[in-house]
């Protein structure tokens, strides 16, 4: 619900950046001024802000990793599988 709000705010402030009608308006929650902070922000340049919005409007750009390991697998007598990832050959 929260990240809802958020993103209405950005779009209100986002309508009024091309709207002209930039100043603030009497009424305006602490969410709104502050979404307009952030526009006010991302337009001087500054690109944690530009990231900001990106992230808000696009959503987060997805971090792939990758991993090699050794993994040595155990089934008990109830079926419950246990993965241990081997740091030591000998453990095996």
């Amino acid at each position: 619900m929260k990240g809802r709000k958020w993103r209405e705010a950005l779009h209100k402030a986002s309508v009024r950046l091309f709207d002209d009608r930039w100043p603030d308006y009497e009424g305006d929650t602490a969410l709104e001024k502050a979404a307009v902070a952030l526009f006010r922000r991302a337009v001087d340049g500054e690109v944690t802000a530009i990231k900001e919005l990106g992230d808000r409007f696009d959503g987060k750009s997805h971090q792939s990793v990758s991993v090699e390991a050794d993994v040595h697998q155990t089934v008990d007598q109830t079926g419950e599988i246990t993965l241990h990832v081997i740091t030591d050959k000998s453990d095996v």
